[in-house]
């Protein structure tokens, strides 16, 4: 088998679960679980699990069966024994070295499928997990590029049916997913982007702006280090251009949601601090909603793709003129300017930041 360099075999791996739905083929064999439920019942899991068996003929997949095999006959027995299913998978994938780890980790997937909201109390110790996982298969000593694709396939399936609850509560499962947004592996935290990207698809446009405010507030903890804002600014400028990028050079229908605010820079709307902690998280935030817009850029390729994005740049330009002019006529109105500032000149000044960041956003997009 000729070797093949780390770099290669990351850029093959495929996390989109949007090309990549099916689990499971036509039950074959199995009899004790074909015959348990009719067609109308059977989950996913259990066909799954049926697939497998076939396909694994390893002790390992083996003992991980027989425990699943009396607690998942139905979708009902699915639900009941969700607690000890999931055990009992994470500790199958869980296991050093094991010959099981792909099988456990596309039912966790299926299970997701299977019961949806009923799986979302148990999240938590499955993120964990799978995370620990990344660690190992991102050791300098394993790189361990099958392991990295089947969690990442993993996160991504579990993300797709539970994005809709995902979404009702992002800001507590972002201080969770923010582990792997700053990970020292840059690879991982393409892939956590690129997965946490179908949530932000899923969004209703009325939750857009107030998600990506929840996001970046993930930069100003206080005990983040440099290194980590640097991470976390790299995976958030993928994370925003997954969210939008479409086929054939085109944009999702979620850009207007998610460019507007990035043009606004400011998208959490406070006055920020002049602390060293706030300025270096400040910076990190605008380069990356920056650079979210040079990959929107690069991605398009032509003006006539563009047209989109450069559409919202100039309404957001002749806004910001607009408030502008309104402002000057304002304070010309009231006559000379005082020695303090008042609300006028704060709002003066916030204008004009408002046009030159449009004005940097325009630049970007030619």
């Amino acid at each position: 088998m000729k070797f093949r360099p780390l770099a290669e075999r990351i850029a093959e791996i495929d996390v989109n679960v949007t090309r990549n739905i099916e689990f499971v083929r036509d039950i074959e064999q199995d009899d004790e679980l074909v015959n348990a439920v009719e067609e109308v019942e059977r989950p996913h899991f259990t066909e799954l699990m049926v697939d497998w068996a076939q396909r694994n003929r390893t002790q390992d997949w083996s003992d991980c069966a027989e425990s699943l095999r009396p607690l998942a006959k139905s979708l009902p027995m699915l639900i009941f024994n969700l607690g000890a299913i999931v055990d009992i998978l994470l500790a199958c994938a869980s296991k050093p070295k094991s010959l099981a780890t792909e099988p456990a980790l596309l039912l966790l997937g299926a299970l997701a499928r299977d019961v949806r909201n009923e799986l979302v109390p148990h999240f938590g110790r499955i993120f964990a997990a799978l995370s620990r996982l990344l660690d190992i298969a991102a050791l300098n000593s394993e790189q361990n590029m099958d392991l990295l694709e089947q969690v990442f396939q993993c996160l991504a399936y579990l993300l797709k049916y539970l994005a809709r609850y995902v979404a009702g509560s992002l800001p507590s499962y972002l201080g969770s997913y923010v582990v792997l947004l700053c990970h020292q592996k840059p690879y991982i935290r393409n892939f956590a982007a690129e997965t946490l990207a179908y949530v932000f698809r899923r969004l209703r446009a009325n939750r857009v702006e107030g998600a990506l405010a929840d996001t970046f507030a993930l930069m100003y903890d206080p005990a983040r280090t440099d290194q980590e804002l640097s991470n976390m600014a790299e995976s958030l400028s993928v994370l925003l251009f997954e969210a939008v990028k479409g086929v054939q050079r085109r944009f999702h229908s979620q850009l207007p949601f998610i460019l507007r605010p990035l043009l606004k820079v400011n998208v959490k709307g406070e006055s920020l601090a002049e602390s060293g902690t706030t300025s270096a998280a400040r910076a990190s935030e605008l380069w990356a909603a920056k650079t979210s817009i040079l990959r929107m850029r690069d991605h398009a390729g032509s003006v006539d793709g563009a047209a989109d994005v450069l559409e919202l740049v100039f309404k957001q330009f002749r806004s910001a003129i607009r408030r502008y002019t309104a402002v000057v006529e304002k304070v010309k109105a009231e006559g000379p300017v005082v020695s303090k500032p008042g609300p006028a000149a704060n709002i003066a000044e916030s204008a004009d930041a408002n046009a030159v960041s449009v004005h940097g956003a325009i630049s970007v997009a030619k």
